[in-house]
């Protein structure tokens, strides 16, 4: 998990002005790498990562394999996305957990998750790292296109 939050921090460039990070607010925080702790605690901040609520604290664990409805959650915080649009063009529409229909459904509609297989989203399956580098790919060209869009608009109205 924490590996694809610093990949997807990167990736938005949300990393450029990172704060260094030697703690965070999580209770597992020993268990998350020096390395990986900036861009989590950026995360946390912004909001694109809430941890995991247990009794005793909110906990990052971060070894812990991300889903693809996790990452659609994550990426749409981070993009501000959302939509109520149908997923019944998947086979599997069922399956996705309803915390993440509305990212998982804005994510298909930019074009930045898309179906595996046979018309099957798998929302509930491990988030690989072949499946990881196209869609946060995926995330850089709709953040250049989206940021490109904004600054012409500001130019010329």
């Amino acid at each position: 998990k924490s590996d694809f939050i610093v990949m997807l921090m990167m990736a938005s460039g949300k990393a450029d002005d990172l704060a260094t990070a030697s703690v965070t607010s999580f209770a597992d925080d020993d268990m998350i790498p020096l390395s990986h702790k900036s861009y989590i605690a950026k995360a946390y901040e912004l909001g694109v990562f809430t941890g995991v609520e247990k009794e005793d604290g909110i906990y990052c664990e971060p070894s812990k394999t991300i889903t693809r409805a996790e990452a659609a959650v994550m990426i749409s915080r981070l993009l501000s996305l959302e939509s109520e649009a149908s997923l019944s063009v998947f086979a599997d529409a069922d399956s996705v957990p309803e915390w993440a229909v509305s990212s998982v459904s804005a994510l298909y509609e930019a074009g930045i998750m898309t179906s595996i297989g046979e018309n099957t989203i798998k929302a509930n399956d491990k988030l690989d790292r072949a499946q990881s580098a196209t869609i946060l790919m995926n995330v850089k060209d709709h953040l250049e296109k989206t940021v490109s869009k904004g600054f012409w608009e500001k130019i010329f109205g």
